[in-house]
């Protein structure tokens, strides 16, 4: 374990104040199953503690493959796993690729049995809906993912969260200088999902059979600053004319989703 993700866990369990014998603590993966790895390795962190009882909630079904892998890559246990409850509207909206609109609906049809937990920890501001929707007993925590420097529709949201753990100073001195954190609430411990991937490593190195460097070509989501509709083929086209490197395309998930902006309607709506 790496010297931050040991600060992740104490400073969450010197958060939380025990209510009873067993503190129950539930993870959210409410989005497509990136999100566990950015946040998997401090649940399994927070689970080895004595009288600890950790869920990871997910909203698909490959997730639990993702979540396996993990597990067996950094070597822990498999932690209990449950599917968010969803109502027929949420699975129209998950069939059509609604995915934006269809996490708000289902984190509102889930408040009362995430309000039996202790605390929920989740990686995305949206979360921070839920103390908007009735969340009241929990500790709601964010273990903040991305460092880049775009503004974020929903980040206001951030402010709903009790404490949130954040990748580094320069996101810290942003959050900060907004109004919406402040060194009572937020600490900077890293980025969790580096000890994912340092494992991965050392268990298997990609390497392609050429045995040629890459580049990686990871474009944004964001009508703003997305690159995919307009350069992919130009840039598949001039990779093609060299022989020194190969490329790799690994577009943001959120490029194939249908939103029609219903999911800033409905933010402006919580906030």
């Amino acid at each position: 374990m790496t010297a931050e993700h040991k600060l992740v866990e104490y400073k969450i369990k010197n958060l939380l104040v025990l209510r009873g014998s067993v503190f129950r603590v539930a993870f959210i993966y409410i989005a497509e199953p990136y999100q566990c790895y950015h946040t998997a390795s401090v649940a399994s962190a927070l689970a080895r503690i004595p009288d600890f009882q950790v869920t990871e909630y997910v909203n698909f079904p490959e997730t639990i493959f993702h979540l396996n892998r993990i597990r067996q890559d950094i070597n822990e246990p498999e932690l209990p796993v449950k599917f968010f409850k969803k109502s027929p509207l949420a699975k129209l909206l998950g069939r059509t690729k609604r995915f934006d609109r269809e996490r708000i609906v289902v984190l509102r049809e889930n408040i009362a049995e995430l309000n039996s937990y202790d605390a929920i920890i989740a990686t995305e501001y949206t979360a921070g809906i839920l103390k908007n929707m009735g969340l009241e007993k929990p500790k709601l925590i964010c273990i903040m993912h991305g460092a880049g420097d775009r503004l974020v529709n929903d980040e206001a949201l951030i402010k709903n969260f009790d404490f949130t753990l954040l990748p580094g100073p320069k996101v810290r001195e942003y959050f900060q200088n907004l109004g919406y954190l402040n060194a009572q609430n937020s600490k900077v411990i890293g980025y969790p999902k580096f000890d994912i991937f340092e494992a991965v490593g050392k268990k298997s190195s990609f390497k392609f059979k050429n045995g040629k460097d890459f580049v990686l070509y990871n474009p944004h989501y964001q009508k703003k600053t997305k690159t995919y509709d307009t350069c992919l083929n130009k840039m598949i086209a001039g990779f093609g004319k060299q022989d020194i490197y190969n490329l790799l395309i690994s577009p943001h998930i959120k490029i194939f989703h249908k939103d029609f902006g219903f999911y800033k309607k409905n933010i402006e709506k919580e906030k």
